[in-house]
């Protein structure tokens, strides 16, 4: 029985499909990871030229967050009863955060 112990040497590593420590598949699926946002940013700007451009849609997209931020709060000052004025700001801040980061994010990918 003592036989059938591991019989593989010190230092042996898998060469398998998996490589957890950063070898050749690691390497390579990085790379098509790196291809496929250049091409998916290279279709995306050839997309919004028509409208200026994506620079400009992500600055109108802003403006329109703002705007409809902007609607709310002045539902919210304006209403007289309590709960709808709480419901509007509440919505204000919610339309501004969940905007904000949705332009950061294309900044930080249509950017990079």
């Amino acid at each position: 029985m003592s036989a059938l112990v591991n019989s593989r040497p010190l230092g042996y590593r898998l060469t398998g499909l998996i490589e957890p420590w950063g070898g050749p598949l690691t390497k390579a699926m990085s790379t098509i990871s790196d291809e496929f946002e250049r091409g998916a940013r290279v279709i995306v700007n050839a997309a919004l030229a028509p409208w200026g451009g994506t620079q400009l849609c992500i600055d109108a997209y802003e403006a329109s967050v703002r705007t409809a931020s902007e609607l709310h709060m002045n539902v919210a000052r304006t209403a007289s009863l309590e709960p709808v004025r709480s419901v509007a700001a509440t919505l204000a801040g919610v339309t501004r955060d969940i905007g904000a980061t949705q332009v950061s994010m294309a900044r930080w990918f249509l950017d990079a």
